[in-house]
């Protein structure tokens, strides 16, 4: 019987939206963000829009704030974490 060994990890973000990493290091870069809003308590989901866009949903405490691009979550992480780390 064959297992599937593609699963992944417990809060792992999908990387390949058009407006997000696709090459080795800026997905290291978006990992980075990812553990940075982690370690804030914030949590970090790339799905889909309504307009079939790639965008990822930041979910600081009970809110939601949809974040553009790696830029954009670079940005919002520094105004709520107190900077970059």
């Amino acid at each position: 019987m064959a297992t599937n060994t593609n699963k992944k990890a417990a809060g792992a973000i999908n990387t390949n939206g058009a407006d997000f990493p696709t090459t080795a290091a800026q997905g290291k870069e978006f990992a980075t963000l990812g553990a940075r809003a982690a370690l804030a308590g914030i949590t970090l989901h790339s799905l889909d829009n309504d307009y079939e866009k790639t965008v990822c949903i930041a979910s600081p405490w009970a809110m939601t704030r949809e974040l553009a691009d790696i830029g954009a979550i670079e940005i919002w992480l520094d105004r709520v974490t107190g900077g970059s780390t």
